[in-house]
């Protein structure tokens, strides 16, 4: 990558997700701040390369420039399609997959000054993965298989690893390929194009062990999800 400025369109050559941190998830908050430490920093991760770029982005005219790029460890094999990623609640800690055997997700500590990023542990889950989230606790990682028809829900420890073991995985409709969480923690929503449906299940015993209990099944799903969630 070179020195000079990257615009949007640059960046969304990158890769095939990314993600964005405001001003208030930062050390400074809305305080004048050094180039050095930049108002807000977006996250793009490229499949291909294996990697993240970490950009800081000039909130008056939207221009990117490169913090740096960080490899995403845990397999030699090309990660195909896409690399999801996530981040924990607070915005203190990233999480990224490779969707290559043994599908390992791994997690980053974010710098709070800067927004570089240091790698802390992988661990391999159950399959590639579309889409991870956590719930809104920070406790549980929740990653939707597009491939692998299925949903896998993985604690995350004190020290904000994801735990190898899986609280529950369950078998879904071909095409899992989101994960959204209500805003009360309640409930969680899995659109699966797979019948075109989404199933709705409830989120239980959130301090003893997440479980998962099929609610009722939208048909039609993306016209009905939104609808749903806002009410």
């Amino acid at each position: 990558m070179s020195d000079t400025t990257t615009t949007r369109r640059h960046v969304l050559a990158l890769g095939f997700a990314g993600l964005s941190l405001g001003p208030r998830t930062l050390i400074g908050g809305n305080n004048a701040m050094a180039q050095s430490t930049p108002e807000t920093v977006v996250y793009v991760s490229n499949a291909g390369s294996k990697d993240v770029a970490v950009l800081a982005m000039n909130r008056a005219n939207g221009a990117l420039m490169p913090i740096e790029m960080v490899s995403i460890p845990g397999t030699d094999k090309p990660s195909p399609s896409s690399l999801p990623m996530a981040t924990s609640p607070d915005k203190r800690f990233l999480y990224a997959q490779l969707r290559s055997a043994p599908y390992p997700v791994s997690t980053f500590a974010i710098d709070r000054a800067t927004g570089r990023l240091t790698h802390l542990a992988t661990t391999p889950l159950i399959d590639q993965m579309a889409y991870i989230n956590t719930d809104r606790t920070g406790k549980f990682l929740l990653a939707a298989s597009y491939v692998g028809a299925k949903l896998a829900i993985y604690p995350i420890n004190a020290q904000h690893i994801v735990e190898p073991k899986a609280t529950q995985i369950i078998d879904t409709k071909p095409k899992a390929h989101c994960v959204v969480i209500d805003g009360g923690n309640r409930n969680i929503y899995v659109p699966v194009l797979g019948g075109d449906v989404v199933f709705a299940l409830a989120l239980a015993k959130l301090n003893h062990g997440s479980l998962l209990s099929f609610g009722k099944l939208f048909q039609g799903c993306h016209e009905r999800l939104a609808d749903r969630i806002h009410q």
